[in-house]
């Protein structure tokens, strides 16, 4: 609470950013759960759960107000989506964010905000070529599954939801690689790397 970073459009924090060369430099949190504002706000939100602090509450409503934001920048094209769409590292996490957010409070605006970033953010799911659960396709299709589930619990279910969940499995079907036991998928980002790793030129 005492490093946050308070502005006009809520709370930001600041964090290191770390290079494969070993070098880091100092950078804003990002929104997503893994390493930036999404996960701090669950922290507060279960923190004020159990006990009475205002600074505590001023933050994560500060917080939380920079999502919102953000899922309004998202919708009103004044910011540009990354295409990760995972459930920690991508756009879902900021999903799943609210609809936890939703689940500690029961404020159904968190509903509201999860069911519009998601709105938003699932014209990228065809376009991600990460399939893993923490940045990739895989996080996305529990993402939709578990928004379809608490519309339904709230008896307004949205198939839509469901839908989406289907598409996205059939795209990971789809993009499997056959192994000589089983299958599996190729992460985009070490793709890239060990292409980069082949076209490589050393001089010794």
């Amino acid at each position: 609470m005492d490093t946050a970073v308070i502005a006009e459009d809520g709370a930001g924090w600041i964090g290191l950013q770390f290079f494969e060369n070993g070098l880091w430099k100092m950078v804003p949190a990002g929104m997503y759960l893994y390493e930036g504002i999404s996960g701090i706000a669950l922290l507060l939100g279960e923190y004020l759960k159990y006990f009475q602090d205002e600074k505590a509450k001023d933050i994560f409503n500060l917080a939380v107000k920079r999502l919102c934001v953000y899922t309004q920048e998202l919708e009103t094209g004044l910011v540009k989506s990354g295409i990760r769409t995972g459930i920690v590292d991508g756009e879902c996490s900021i999903v799943y964010t609210f609809m936890i957010l939703y689940e500690i409070t029961g404020e159904k605006k968190y509903l509201h905000y999860a069911e519009k970033h998601f709105t938003v953010i699932k014209k990228y799911f065809a376009q991600d070529a990460n399939y893993d659960l923490l940045s990739g396709n895989a996080g996305a299709a529990i993402a939709a599954l578990k928004l379809y589930q608490i519309k339904k619990e709230c008896a307004e279910p949205e198939e839509q939801y469901l839908t989406e969940a289907v598409e996205i499995e059939r795209k990971l079907w789809d993009c499997r690689q056959d192994m000589e036991n089983g299958c599996g998928w190729t992460i985009f980002n070490v793709k890239k790397l060990w292409q980069e790793w082949l076209t490589e030129t050393v001089d010794f």
